[in-house]
């Protein structure tokens, strides 16, 4: 951060309103997509979201990715994978 500090310096306003408009608008559809799932599925998405920001910025920017970071999603992910059955499941 202290190294890109003068472009950030020169373009806070447009800094701030990016990061105004993408937290209103990923709340706001967040929000409403609470109103048409469950708090299970809310969950499994929010969750999911880092991954996919790592993939994007993998595939799109080239960003890379790191060890660590690799094995955080890979265990998030079997995670998921082995408890979205027991947590989906109707309670009778």
């Amino acid at each position: 951060m202290a190294a890109h500090w003068p472009a950030m310096k020169q373009r806070w306003r447009y800094v701030a309103l990016m990061g105004g408009l993408g937290l209103a608008g990923f709340t706001s559809l967040f929000s409403l997509g609470a109103q048409h799932t469950t708090a299970v599925n809310l969950g499994i998405t929010q969750g999911a979201i880092p991954a996919f920001v790592m993939l994007f910025g993998l595939l799109v920017f080239g960003t890379p990715v790191g060890k660590l970071h690799f094995w955080a999603c890979c265990c998030h992910s079997a995670a998921l994978w082995c408890w979205l059955p027991v947590i989906t499941s109707p309670c009778y």
